[in-house]
This record gives C-alpha cells, sequence and structure tokens, in this order.
C-alpha cells in the first residue's frame, strides 16, 4: 500500500465509525424501500407506471430524492452524526447531499457497477490535500482530506446491490470499505412513516401541477 493510500485509510478511520457506515447504508436501504411503495401506491399506478419513462427512467430521481430524505432524518435523530446539507451544483440545476462533520464533507453517488467510481471533481479531494516536498522528493507531506464519497448501485434490480465509502483518487479508490450492513441498521416505524409521508406529499404535489399545467 503506498503512503497516500495509508495515510487516506488512516484519516478515514479517524472519521468515521462501523456506526456511521451501517447508519448510511440503513438510509439507503430504506430509500429503496420507501420508493417501491411509492411505485406501488395508487397515485404511481396512475402517474409513473403508464410509460417506461415513469417506469424506468423516472425511478433512479426518486431514489435519490429518498435518499436525501432519510439521510436528512437518520442525521436529525442522531443516527447519523453528521450535519444534513444540499449543496447546488455549478450549473444551479441540480443539489448534492452534502453531510458535514468535523470540516468534512460526504457526498452519496450512484453507479452503475461495483468498480466504478463517480467522476466529477466534486466527490474527490483537491489536489492540495495531497502534497510533495519538490525539495525533498522522498518526503511525504500529507494535508487534512475534507472531502470523502459513498457510492450505491442495483443492477436494475430496485434494491441495494453494491456500495462503497471512502477516498478517491483520480481513476480509482485511495481507500475504501464496503458499505455494508450492520446491527445499527435500524429505523423506528415512526421515523419510517414520516418519510415516506413526506415522499407521498412532494408527489402528489408534483401530481397536481400536472394537472394544473394539462398532463404535462
Amino acid at each position: 500500500m503506498l503512503e497516500f493510500e495509508i495515510e487516506s485509510k488512516r484519516q478515514f478511520k479517524k472519521l468515521f465509525q462501523s456506526q456511521d457506515i451501517h447508519c448510511l447504508r440503513a438510509a439507503i436501504d430504506s430509500a429503496y424501500e420507501a420508493v417501491e411503495q411509492l411505485y406501488t401506491s395508487q397515485v404511481m399506478e396512475n402517474f409513473l407506471l403508464d410509460t417506461i419513462i415513469g417506469q424506468k427512467d423516472v425511478r433512479p430521481h426518486i431514489l435519490r430524492a429518498a435518499i436525501a430524505s432519510f439521510t436528512k432524518k437518520y442525521c436529525q435523530k442522531g443516527y447519523l452524526e453528521f450535519l444534513y446539507t444540499e449543496e447546488c451544483n455549478k450549473a444551479k440545476n441540480c443539489r448534492h447531499v452534502r453531510l458535514e462533520k468535523d470540516n468534512c464533507s460526504l457526498y452519496i453517488a450512484r453507479v452503475e457497477w461495483p468498480e466504478e467510481i463517480p467522476h466529477k471533481a466534486l466527490y474527490r479531494p483537491t489536489i492540495g490535500n495531497i502534497e510533495i516536498n519538490l525539495f525533498e522528493p522522498m518526503k511525504w507531506e500529507p494535508n487534512k482530506i475534507s472531502t470523502f464519497t459513498a457510492t450505491y448501485g442495483d443492477r436494475g434490480k430496485n434494491s441495494f446491490q453494491f456500495g462503497n465509502i471512502g477516498v478517491l483518487g483520480l481513476s480509482n479508490w485511495w481507500y475504501c470499505e464496503p458499505l455494508d450492513r450492520g446491527a445499527y441498521s435500524v429505523i423506528s416505524d415512526n421515523d419510517e412513516e414520516e418519510v415516506l409521508v413526506e415522499l407521498n406529499e412532494e408527489f402528489l404535489n408534483m401530481v397536481k401541477k400536472r394537472d394544473e399545467n394539462g398532463g404535462k
């Protein structure tokens, strides 16, 4: 293992406990389950299941909204000891979930296969986080790593199939661990019901706006 990989592991382990990993996985699992419930509800049957666009194309975006709702709920309840925030992209047309702790940020990204890594610069530390001393080439000088990433994917099966959490390099993980389930992967029925109500209200509003716009 290279020196920067060792340092990435050290800083990752310092920030993330097993509970954090298990709770994040639980939030994503809950999101998948919530989306499945929405798709079997009467609203979804009338609104989305009529077309392939509704059945396939839109579902990842609904899932992303559900993941945002559940991670926010987990943070508010203290299951995840992070501050939930949302960051707007440069084009100002999309927001990313960002979990903050100790001046560090964790982002969540969907991938299509287990080995894939997100390629947006948002998801990886800046070059300034790792420096090489030009006057002493053999001496490596690490700075604080402030950006971490979690990935998830489902192979089109509508349930969590794979995912990782760690520190991204330019073309691979500097360090990562599987996004595993664990002893902390529990949310109360009341908390889950609150999120489902919020999601249902959100999509009822979508239906209302669609009707007001003549179905467009």
